[in-house]
């Protein structure tokens, strides 16, 4: 535990923030949006700052980070052009205000995590199997009980987004070449699939911010002393 990382305030917004998120996607009848790693990642973050857990937040921030910058992009697309670059947040043309409410985590979560974990100096590789194991836990949460309609975490097929990207052929072809395999090969490929092509060098990525940082900050203290 990192007492750097210790938010009890943050954590109690953040947990209080999920359960509105929750209760909205209930009273919308859509109670399995709830459990979009993407929702899910304000419990975790909550978990996290409230027992100053550099690896849960760590592991918090590399899953997310690809799902919610790409949300972002195609967002803000939509909102300037009235059009969705890649059609991952479809969803907005008809969201109420409630719903939009319950969506903005996107734009600022993974930059609250980014800052705090980066100037704690706390990013580890250890992100990189908790991001694998957390979102292999929502992929199985979302098989088990959730709808194959909603594909929610793209537990049952490719996720939302990816049709007319190069992801898409190859993601299917894949689901076809596994149908045979059993229930449990799907979600394996895509916990796979995330974590090597996705998690792992979003790690790489603020395991290298982190390094430079480090590597930086001594330096700029050691100007701070010189007596010249």
């Amino acid at each position: 535990m990192n007492a750097a990382l210790r938010r009890p305030r943050l954590a109690a917004a953040l947990a209080l923030y999920y359960l509105y998120v929750a209760a909205t996607w209930f009273a919308s009848d859509r109670p399995e949006e709830g459990l979009w790693l993407s929702h899910l990642s304000l419990l975790l973050a909550s978990f996290g700052f409230a027992m100053g857990g550099a690896t849960l937040l760590g592991g918090t921030l590399v899953g997310i980070f690809v799902f919610h910058a790409l949300w972002c992009v195609d967002a803000l697309g939509w909102l300037a052009t009235g059009r969705f670059p890649m059609g991952v947040t479809y969803y907005l043309e008809r969201a109420t205000a409630a719903q939009w409410l319950a969506t903005i985590h996107h734009f600022f979560l993974f930059p609250l995590l980014a800052a705090v974990l980066l100037r704690a100096r706390a990013f580890r590789w250890a992100a990189w199997p908790m991001a694998c194991v957390l979102f292999a836990l929502a992929v199985t949460l979302a098989r088990w009980i959730t709808p194959a309609t909603a594909n929610v975490n793209g537990a049952f097929a490719p996720p939302p987004g990816v049709e007319g990207s190069f992801l898409d052929p190859l993601l299917r072809a894949i689901l076809e070449a596994t149908s045979g395999w059993g229930a449990n090969a799907w979600p394996a490929v895509m916990v796979l699939c995330c974590g090597l092509g996705n998690f792992l060098p979003v790690t790489l990525l603020f395991v290298l911010l982190q390094s430079r940082r480090n590597a930086v900050e001594p330096r700029e203290e050691a100007l701070s002393r010189d007596p010249r």
